[in-house]
């Protein structure tokens, strides 16, 4: 197997004539689209044209960037401007437009080839603030970029001489834009196009897309998506796709170079998307589906507005070690936002927490995991005040657990008189709480007292799935980690086993990475 540098290896020697356009073809050049040719930009716009061999070797390649989040190796120019299948294809008809105050970030080449046929390639999303912002927008209508990819199609495609081959394509957002000219460009450029290539592109969101556009392209539409899809996979619009197999690992399989080829340069497919990439997916249609249209455009402009506001340009400035907390800040103080955000948390809760699903207690075990490995640093970090944060969370927790029982039991079937003693019973270990955490001294040694019954309880839970699984090492040294802190904390004086919360916190995290990396066994 292979992937695009290699393909261009391979057949650099071959001509279209020998060696008809094909989807390797397509990737290649619809990655080309990402790299910033801007300093020889009025030379392939406005009428004007340059081979690929020409336009690389009039750039600067040591300073030849990238307009995407991946960075991609410049010595695929090099190889694309050497190759005698693409050094002579010319390069036009290059617009490229940053508009802040239209929310557009847009840029598109014609590609001419020498058998005459042309591929139209959209780039698809940089680095910038106003590209993620207009991919959000994709849920809520008609956006900039697509206008402008409507509107420049059927002026570019008017270049090209009646009977050759059109191609339309991109990758990522550039896909969706390739799918969506298709879908509403007039008749005359609608009937010259051969064939439309989504390359992990979003789909057309049905919401506010008729299905006559949709059906008008389909015939069209060559998409394909990596196994581990998420960008791809959003706006499901029943066009059909195949999914390539990748070298990249997780999100990171949306970089076109980790896209398999196979000696005769056809991708190498295979049958599903990834299990984990799936619930991502179903997250996201589940949350999408449940917001009305008013919702999704508060949110996306809460979130983005909050970084102009920080006069951010790109997401390496909102993600800064001092830019994103600043935003996040902002955003939290959005009163608004937070309906939506509640239903994206609970989308995902649902896709991943589903109880039938074969991966339920892989991903039990891993949120447990992470939740513990999060408490055992804030121990070690805090650890002059760790009893005081530990007990004055734990008791807050057992006090509202203690009241809502309460209120359970207040409105059970039961016989006024067991009713009674159970409100009781609640509200009297409801008040024993504060009481005694009444000062930070006690507070200190109630602390101790329920981490410890906290630890020495959770150890007798894992010592009692032992016994169901005997001879399970993991699981004995858990219950041992856990007891064993428990007693220690109980034994020792405080101001000793203060320090001996390190050790403490130590173990949690080490049973955190336990539960997470020997989670097949859930228990139960």
């Amino acid at each position: 197997m292979s992937d695009i540098l290699s393909y261009l290896s391979d057949f650099s020697d071959k001509t279209f004539a020998e060696q008809p356009f094909g989807i390797a073809d397509n990737f290649c050049l619809s990655a080309l689209s990402y790299f910033d040719i801007s300093p020889v930009g009025d030379r392939i716009s406005g009428g004007s044209s340059m081979t690929i061999h020409d336009m690389v070797g009039a750039l600067d390649l040591s300073a030849v960037e990238t307009r995407g989040l991946v960075t991609f190796p410049v010595v695929f120019m090099q190889l694309m401007a050497a190759s005698k299948r693409f050094g002579d294809t010319l390069v036009s008809d290059y617009t490229e437009i940053m508009d802040t105050e239209r929310e557009c970030q847009f840029a598109a080449f014609r590609y001419t080839m020498s058998d005459g046929a042309a591929y139209f390639a959209f780039r698809g999303t940089d680095a910038s603030v106003i590209g993620w912002k207009e991919d959000f927008l994709l849920a809520c209508g008609e956006t900039a970029a697509q206008r402008s990819a409507v509107k420049w199609l059927e002026h570019a495609i008017k270049g090209v001489r009646r009977r050759r081959p059109c191609y339309v394509g991109g990758h990522s957002k550039g896909g969706n834009l390739a799918v969506y000219a298709g879908a509403y460009c007039n008749e005359e450029t609608f009937e010259r196009i051969t064939t439309v290539y989504s390359n992990d592109g979003p789909g057309l969101c049905r919401d506010w897309t008729p299905d006559s556009r949709i059906e008008r392209v389909r015939p069209l539409v060559v998409k394909i998506v990596p196994e581990y899809s998420i960008v791809g996979m959003l706006f499901p619009d029943g066009i059909p796709f195949r999914i390539v197999k990748s070298t990249g690992n997780g999100s990171y399989q949306h970089n076109i170079f980790t896209w398999q080829l196979a000696a005769d340069a056809r991708p190498v497919y295979t049958d599903a998307i990834d299990r984990d990439a799936a619930r991502i997916n179903a997250g996201f249609r589940t949350w999408i589906n449940g917001e009305d249209m008013d919702h999704r455009v508060d949110f996306i402009n809460n979130i983005f507005d909050a970084m102009q506001e920080e006069d951010t340009t790109t997401l390496a400035g909102a993600t800064s070690f001092d830019g994103w907390e600043r935003i996040l800040f902002k955003i939290a103080r959005r009163r608004t936002i937070w309906s939506t955000v509640k239903n994206l948390f609970s989308s995902f809760i649902r896709a991943f927490t589903d109880k039938d699903s074969e991966d339920y207690g892989r991903m039990t075990a891993m949120i447990t995991g992470i939740g513990m490995i999060i408490i055992g640093f804030l121990i070690l970090v805090l650890t002059d005040i760790a009893f005081m944060v530990v007990g004055a969370g734990i008791s807050l927790m057992a006090f509202i657990l203690m009241i809502s029982r309460a209120f359970h039991n207040a409105h059970r079937d039961l016989p006024k008189e067991n009713r009674a003693v159970l409100i009781a019973a609640d509200c009297t270990a409801a008040a024993i709480v504060p009481f005694l955490s009444w000062s930070a001294s006690s507070l200190k040694e109630t602390s101790a007292v329920l981490l410890g019954a906290a630890l020495f309880a959770y150890g007798c839970y894992i010592f009692a799935a032992l016994l169901k699984n005997r001879g399970n090492r993991l699981l004995a040294f858990r219950a041992s980690c856990a007891i064993e802190n428990a007693l220690a904390i109980f034994g020792l004086p405080i101001d000793f086993a203060r320090w001996y919360l390190i050790a403490t916190g130590m173990n949690i995290v080490m049973l955190g990475f336990l539960h997470i990396y020997g989670g097949q066994e859930p228990l139960r």
